[in-house]
């Protein structure tokens, strides 16, 4: 089943390559990061479990239909006759609009910081910030403050109007203070996908600006590779014992997928939410904490890992054919938000604002299960703040 898993991905990225030669469609991403993934897995030595034919069988179903539906979506976006019409205000690029962002995570870090004071230094700031955050997560701590709550909301969406900027090439008194400002706010965080989600952003606005080379592709990837790695020690507790690269990547990288795996191999076993398809929606709508497994959502594939790709939530909720139906609205999704943004500017910022969505995909939901509220907001203030919207007929 390993080689038409390899076979299928290869020739339905082939004939995409072929027909779209830029690497941001979602039909190369996605079939380029499963096909890494499973070849690595096959030909790395690695102590995980292998994988099984199901697992094969179930990532097809997955990838074709996904690919399928993000091919009509595009000839959909190709042939309509009514297409929104998107404008930016002047106010965008206005100083005191520039000023407001800036000041939001400013704002948001001393109160961090003055919070994770009172938490307790105990590993060090890095380790303080992650602790208290799952504490949070698990609701062993109390709710941050109000304030920190408005503020860090304007401060989130900080990075979308920087990739605006940068998009547009805009230059101010205030700008580069404000690009300090935010990779500040982002590296706060001790939250290594934030990272990445920033870097790709960057990829991806720099291809729409066919201004990507390979020298800056390589400079921004080693930038951000030891701006991960350092996350990851600064954030550890003094008594994890050394940081280990190679078990870091393999962590990261494969363990998810003998993660699913397990999953599939004992579905109906060891698993529990108190909602219908809670592993999908149980974030959504604050539910009771949703878990796979036992021991806190870990499973053991030997090692330790709490994340199953994004095919685990639909397959675990709703069953075996939930996969190919998703996955066909996760194609028309990608297909019509990639396919908008060769016209629109509006497209190509929220194309860029959750390319890592698309990317991380092998490790775990963040469109719908683990980011749903905060992908709405982000449209939200794209399209009805950002970019004024009304409907215009084309001639």
């Amino acid at each position: 089943m390993l080689f038409w898993a390899i076979f299928i991905l290869f020739l339905i990225l082939l004939l995409t390559f072929r027909e779209d030669k830029s690497f941001i469609h979602p039909t190369i991403v996605t079939c380029f990061i499963w096909l890494f993934c499973i070849v690595g897995y096959n030909i790395i030595d690695h102590d995980l479990y292998p994988l099984s034919d199901e697992f094969y069988g179930i990532l097809l179903l997955w990838v074709v239909p996904f690919s399928l539906f993000c091919k009509i979506s595009s000839i959909f976006v190709r042939i309509k006759k009514i297409s929104l019409a998107h404008y930016r205000p002047d106010f965008v690029f206005s100083k005191w609009f520039i000023l407001f962002f800036l000041f939001a995570p400013l704002i948001t870090l001393i109160i961090k910081f003055k919070e994770v004071q009172t938490f307790g230094l105990y590993n060090g700031l890095y380790a303080s910030i992650r602790d208290l955050a799952i504490s949070r997560a698990r609701g062993e701590e109390e709710l941050p403050s109000r304030l920190f709550v408005f503020f860090n909301r304007f401060a989130a969406m900080s990075p979308v109007i920087c990739s605006i900027y940068l998009l547009n090439d805009f230059r101010k008194k205030y700008i580069w203070l404000f690009y300090l400002i935010t990779i500040t706010y982002i590296f706060s965080g001790a939250n290594k996908g934030v990272l990445l989600h920033w870097f790709m952003a960057i990829i991806v606005i720099l291809e729409y600006k066919g201004r990507l080379k390979f020298s800056q592709m390589l400079t921004l990837f080693s930038f951000v590779l030891i701006a991960v790695i350092l996350v990851e020690v600064f954030r550890a507790s003094t008594d994890t014992g050394d940081f280990s690269f190679v078990n870091f990547l393999y962590s990261y990288l494969f363990s998810p997928l003998t993660a699913f795996d397990s999953f599939i191999l004992h579905s109906g076993t060891d698993f529990q939410t108190s909602l219908k398809g809670g592993f999908v929606f149980g974030h959504f709508f604050n539910d009771e904490y949703p878990i796979y497994f036992d021991n806190n959502n870990f499973v053991y594939v030997p090692s330790p890992t709490n994340v199953f790709t994004v095919l685990c939530s639909y397959y675990a909720s709703y069953g075996y054919w939930s996969v190919p139906f998703v996955a066909s609205l996760y194609g028309s999704f990608w297909g019509y938000i990639y396919t908008s943004s060769k016209r629109q500017e509006v497209y190509k910022i929220l194309y860029a604002s959750m390319f890592h969505i698309l990317v991380f995909q092998f490790f775990y939901d963040y469109l719908i299960t683990a980011g749903l509220k905060g992908n709405i907001l982000t449209m939200i203030f794209l399209f009805f703040i950002m970019y004024p919207i009304f409907y215009k007929k084309k001639l």
